[in-house]
């Protein structure tokens, strides 16, 4: 993605594209509705977490909202960036704040 438009991809760029739908001329139409709900969750839980004016498209993934906005780490994974986020994060930012 980077080497086409120049820009690094945020990791929303990238979780659109690896989950993009069959029909080019509508891209923001995902795969899968459970791909299009699992952004939905994140993005809102986003805006609760961050406001309204944060781009949450943009900007680096929250560990703590992932983990809030799909339910925690069903079967040990995160409902999406499996790989992205290192799980410890969670781990640590809840140990270091009791």
């Amino acid at each position: 993605m980077e080497a086409a438009t120049g820009v690094e991809p945020s990791p929303i760029d990238v979780y659109l594209r690896g989950h993009r739908g069959p029909d080019p001329a509508h891209p923001e139409v995902l795969c899968s509705q459970q791909a299009s709900d699992r952004l939905d969750q994140y993005g809102q839980e986003m805006v609760r977490h961050h406001g309204e004016n944060f781009d949450w498209r943009k900007g680096p993934i929250d560990p703590e909202v992932l983990h809030a906005s799909g339910g925690g780490k069903v079967h040990g994974r995160y409902s999406m960036f499996t790989g992205v986020v290192d799980s410890r994060d969670i781990r640590t930012r809840r140990g270091s704040s009791s």
